[in-house]
């Protein structure tokens, strides 16, 4: 089935919300919300630490639903990517992104 092309209703800022953390005009970490409702998938948050210390980022909460971890780059394999059915939920509204890593959380 071919995906058709994503057109965006609203403005993108009001669809993703992009999240920076900025010093001396450098971009720390960045994080934005996906929304999969058009195509009847999963809603995506990610989480992308730019920096050599630890983030703490504040996890958006588009519908109230708990989220769950698949991705965090700074665990080891086979811990790093969670198979499907074995995502870990988050408890809490923040989530601790270690330096130079990603973490993708799913709704």
């Amino acid at each position: 089935m071919k995906r058709r092309r994503t057109v965006w209703p609203v403005p993108v800022a009001q669809v993703i919300e992009f999240r920076a953390r900025i010093q001396n005009a450098l971009i720390l970490g960045l994080a934005y919300y996906l929304s999969g409702r058009s195509q009847n998938d999963v809603d995506l948050y990610v989480m992308i630490n730019a920096y050599t210390e630890p983030l703490r980022f504040t996890i958006f909460d588009g519908i109230g639903k708990p989220w769950f971890r698949v991705v965090d780059t700074s665990l080891a394999s086979p811990h790093d990517i969670c198979a499907s059915g074995s995502e870990v939920q988050i408890c809490g509204s923040k989530y601790l992104v270690q330096p130079r890593s990603i973490a993708v959380l799913m709704q």
